[in-house]
């Protein structure tokens, strides 16, 4: 009895709650146990998950994230989400629940949602949205909680994420804007400082880094988030410090350091930048700085703390101290910062250029040139550098070496066997040390990455010697040799030696195989030795003919020539090219046994030029008279009698030659190129009007053209004034087509993904025409197909109708021929100067945004072929 007392006891209550909730499920019900159900379920189902989701992939894309603090560091620790990634993933799954909430557990009666977890939902969309860069999408579900949560906490967080968008975009003006109208309306104090924080990105965004500065460092130190403190203040510190003010941006660093810096890299910069702000003068600097130096837990961070140093030295106009730290940080190996090993060899290529020391300064131009990525600001100007270099250090290498050889051609067999040994020697025993050192190396890579592994902590990829990049030093081949000598052991330096019959060979040969013991193949068993180490090659290479004498000889005249007009014309230095000039005179005057050529009288009126660009008109005129009396036939003796002479008047310029100029000035490109081939030209005139025409053809065909046209005056009109300025001209054209080329597209090719239609037409066709043609024309072709229609304004420019619906580009596409087809559509559109362009959901933000009509038509153009 007692049992079945109990039973009816908890029966009855089990009935009564399953009644309760069942009937407590009906969304369409306006009672409290409904709302209290829907928002209890709602909250603590799909958007706690939702959230998780969205909080791992901020996680994931913070993992990601590396502070770049040569340059202003962003606000937020992380950056946007690639498709395919984890955060993606993480992402998809926090809008997918949230859309289960508003599926689910919206309640919406007589305009009024009374569920408010489902504005939560739609926030958690929009941030989601925004960090995978849908920024259309992430504004209208923001726009969503404006409309219809209005003057709630839920609305203004809407309001500021939505502002937060356009900041991320970089739009300054339209955040200004927008909070400015936000203040107007007014907002809860709670969300100031969020505000601020926009603000101060508007005035980043717009130039105005002090007003930046200041509101950063106010947010700083009013922000309660430690984290975001020292990053707010960081970013103050680094503003001031670009603008020269050295005390706050020295304040701004102790705030960041009070608080909590995001990793032990913002810790250690705020700390360097904190000492680098105070007074170079200081004895104690460099104390302070080494102090941090000998700190073990900085011992991965000494090239940071080396570069530092070199910034203390470089304040202080010590170019050795500067040179020696600079020296030091590189000579770690450390390939954790590769931005920062390239300042440094920046830094010291600089100091080599400024004390004319080219060759080093080349290899550490060129280091810096390879490890800089692609759109840093030095780029650019390091090219053209290393240009100018690469080919200097390509001519005196020429002369080097073959001013050796004609040295060594004097000396005896016996002599030069001694010499080539003992070389041969020397570089075994480097590249035995070499090997032993990365061996070292090597070991200890390993060591350290038993002890990363042991310590749950993982090896990054490649161990402590992964990356970074070592130029013109033994060390480099050796580590090499060491790795590979340890897998394979010693292998003869020949192509495929893989292969089971070279290897096999190989291998009977070196290690007492039957081949060593007088089987048939030893005869055929050849000892490999390396080419650097063999004396033969060396010997065979001494010039001991008058002819190979000769050949060397003439390469040096050539190459003293070059390197002299690429120290005057490229590098500036035109002491350098006086000593280039001055040699090749007097290699030409010592040796008796050189025949006269050209390239005397070239260098006679090279030094002439020279002494009239440094003002020296005296020894200028003393190399004019030698050589008009030395060579007096000599091209160079016409070029200076016609620019000299005073006997005759100007030379009359003739009709054809006016009417030409004058095309040009019309910018008449066609019949001006028409009249430059009919014209037979005086010698005067040729090369002016050659180079006028190529300024045409490039007028009239385009950058290509215009190469080919400059290229052709060079050839044609060799030595000329002329041809000079078409090879600069050429130059410069060859680098802004190289820049264009090397600019990333904003726009990426993804076929296979959801794809829209963009219908593009101006300003004066009506949108709603449109609109309804469109969907008159899917009510009787695409019944059943879920497709939207959103017209969209597009500025003052033109407006726009977005068709969305469409698997991938191939269904655009296929739609796209259809509308194209239908009268009923295009009637409204043809006039208008409609464009049809298929676009994914990426690409049409960023299209969007910039209002990029001319950029993406061309990339439509180019990946669907489309015009």
């Amino acid at each position: 009895m007692k049992l079945k007392h109990l039973n009816k006891i908890i029966i009855v209550p089990m009935i009564f709650l399953g009644t309760l909730v069942f009937f407590s499920c009906s969304r369409t019900k306006d009672k409290a146990v409904n709302r209290y159900y829907h928002k209890l379920t709602s909250r603590y189902n799909p958007l706690y998950n939702g959230k998780k989701a969205y909080e791992n992939a901020i996680l994931s894309l913070k993992e990601e994230h590396i502070d770049d603090f040569d340059q202003i560091i962003a606000v937020k620790p992380f950056g946007k989400s690639n498709e395919g990634s984890r955060s993606f993933s993480d992402l998809k799954v926090a809008i997918e629940k949230s859309k289960k909430i508003i599926r689910d557990h919206s309640m919406m009666f007589r305009g009024v949602q009374k569920n408010p977890i489902v504005f939560d939902a739609y926030l958690l969309i929009g941030d989601a949205q925004a960090l995978m860069g849908l920024n259309i999408a992430a504004q209208e579900s923001f726009a969503v909680v404006i409309r219809n949560a209005e003057k709630t906490s839920r609305a203004y967080r809407a309001e500021l994420s939505k502002v937060e968008v356009l900041a991320d975009q970089g739009n300054g003006q339209a955040v200004k804007d927008a909070l400015d109208e936000i203040e107007r309306k007014g907002i809860p104090e709670k969300f100031v400082p969020k505000m601020n924080i926009l603000r101060a990105r508007s005035m980043l965004s717009e130039g105005d880094k002090e007003g930046a500065a200041r509101i950063f460092e106010k947010s700083a130190k009013s922000i309660k988030n430690k984290a975001m403190k020292s990053r707010l203040a960081f970013i103050a510190g680094q503003l001031y410090e670009s603008l020269g003010k050295t005390s706050k941006a020295r304040e701004s660093y102790q705030i960041c350091l009070s608080g909590q810096p995001d990793s032990y890299d913002m810790l250690l910069e705020a700390n360097l930048r904190k000492a680098l702000n105070a007074n170079s003068k200081r004895l104690d600097l460099y104390k302070e700085l080494e102090r941090l130096l000998k700190e073990p837990k900085n011992k991965q961070y000494g090239d940071r703390i080396y570069f530092a140093l070199a910034e203390v030295a470089k304040k202080r106009k010590d170019v050795d101290q500067q040179l020696y730290f600079l020296s030091r940080g590189i000579g770690l190996g450390i390939s954790e910062r590769p931005n920062l090993k390239a300042l440094a060899y920046y830094d010291r290529g600089e100091i080599y250029f400024n004390q004319k020391k080219y060759l080093p300064s080349q290899v550490n131009y060129d280091s810096a040139y390879i490890l800089l990525p692609k759109n840093h600001p030095l780029k650019r100007s390091l090219k053209n550098k290393t240009k100018g270099l690469n080919s200097l250090v390509v001519e005196i290498e020429k002369i080097q070496r073959n001013d050796s050889l004609l040295s060594l051609s004097s000396k005896s067999e016996t002599f030069l066997e001694a010499y080539f040994l003992k070389y041969i020697e020397a570089l075994k025993d480097q590249e035995r040390i070499a090997i032993k050192n990365a061996k070292i190396n090597a070991l200890n890579a390993k060591i350290q990455a038993s002890s990363n592994l042991l310590s749950a902590s993982g090896p990054k990829a490649g161990g402590v010697m992964a990356g970074g990049w070592v130029f013109y030093n033994p060390v480099a081949r050796a580590a090499g040799i060491a790795s590979f000598s340890s897998k394979w052991g010693q292998r003869p330096n020949v192509d495929n030696w893989r292969l089971q019959s070279a290897s096999g060979s190989w291998s009977m040969a070196t290690t007492g195989g039957p081949n060593s013991q007088g089987s048939e193949l030893s005869n055929d068993v050849i000892d490999f030795v390396d080419p650097k180490y063999d004396l033969n090659i060396y010997l065979s290479s001494i010039p001991r003919t008058a002819r190979s004498k000769d050949s060397c000889k003439r390469i040096i005249c050539n190459a003293l020539s070059a390197s002299s007009s690429i120290y005057r014309d490229q590098i500036g230095d035109l002491d350098m090219a006086l000593l280039q000039i001055n040699r090749l005179i007097s290699f030409c005057e010592e040796d008796s046994s050189c025949v006269s050529c050209e390239k005397q009288a070239y260098a006679l009126y090279a030094l002439y030029r020279l002494r009239l660009l440094r003002n020296e008109n005296t020894e200028a005129e003393s190399t004019k008279i030698r050589l008009l009396k030395e060579y007096p036939k000599s091209k160079y003796v016409k070029i200076i009698n016609g620019q000299e002479s005073k006997e005759s008047a100007e030379p009359i310029t003739s009709k054809e030659f006016h009417r030409l100029v004058k095309l040009y000035e019309n910018r008449d490109w066609k019949p001006l190129i028409k009249l430059h081939q009919e014209t037979l030209w005086n010698p005067e005139e040729a090369p002016q009007a050659a180079l006028i025409e190529a300024h045409a053809i490039g007028g009239d065909g385009g950058i290509q053209k215009y190469l080919e046209a400059l290229i052709q005056v060079e050839k044609d009109f060799p030595g000329t004034a002329q041809s000079i300025a078409a090879g600069n001209i050429k130059m410069a054209l060859q680098s802004v087509k190289s820049s264009k080329e090397n600019e990333p597209s904003p726009y990426s090719e993804s076929l296979d993904i959801r794809h829209q239609l963009l219908i593009i037409f101006s300003k004066e066709g009506n949108p709603n025409d449109v609109r309804n043609a469109l969907a008159r024309f899917h009510q009787k072709y695409f019944t059943g197909k879920p497709m939207s229609i959103r017209p969209l304004p597009l500025g003052e420019i033109a407006q726009i109708m977005l068709v969305d619906g469409f698997k991938n580009a191939s269904e655009t596409i296929g739609y796209r021929t259809k509308v194209m087809r239908a009268d009923g559509v295009t009637q409204f559109l043809k006039p208008y100067s409609a464009e049809y362009w298929p676009v994914t959901v990426q690409n049409f933000s960023h299209f969007y945004t910039e209002k990029d009509i001319k950029g993406y038509r061309s990339f439509v153009k180019n990946v669907y072929g489309l015009k």
